[in-house]
């Protein structure tokens, strides 16, 4: 004879057999899976802040060497591929200057992300060549949301040749 056993279900993953939850299994289960939510929100917002913490720091030193380098940035937009993985596309102006320097920015970046990143954090730059008239929405609708601030109050190394500061 086959006996079936009824289940109550805990949570959409996990399903335990009733009659093994009483009041007191089921008050001990909900006071621990509170307590292990806290604790993973917790954790993710620490590591995500530390994450967008040394994305930012990064994206900088990156930032000043083109600005040292007289190198035209158009933008830099950040974006949140996972908890761990981030992407930062830095929009550069497509001029002389840039043709006689690009090696060199990929060698920075190159070292950059071979100093930097780990297995809890990642940044992986793009360098996109555009013009003046390039447009930041168009990064921003592929999930690049989030500007550098050295950029968005205009500070950065948005220099064009002859301009003073």
């Amino acid at each position: 004879m086959q006996t079936a056993i009824k289940s109550q279900q805990i949570r959409t993953d996990w399903v335990t057999p009733a009659s093994l939850v009483s009041k007191r299994d089921k008050a001990i289960f909900d006071l621990g899976k509170q307590k292990g939510k806290e604790e993973v929100d917790s954790d993710f917002q620490e590591r995500l802040g530390k994450n967008f913490e040394l994305s930012y720091i990064h994206t900088t030193e990156f930032l000043k060497f083109l600005s040292e380098n007289n190198v035209c940035v158009l933008d830099a937009r950040l974006k949140l591929e996972h908890l761990s993985d981030l992407k930062v596309a830095v929009i550069l102006k497509e001029d002389e200057e840039l043709k006689d320097k690009i090696s060199l920015v990929y060698d920075f970046l190159y070292d950059l992300e071979a100093k930097h990143n780990t297995e809890d954090y990642n940044v992986d730059f793009t360098i996109i060549k555009a013009d003046e008239n390039f447009q930041s929405g168009l990064v921003e609708k592929d999930g690049y949301i989030f500007t550098h601030q050295l950029l968005k109050n205009g500070t950065g190394s948005r220099k064009e040749k002859g301009s003073r500061s």
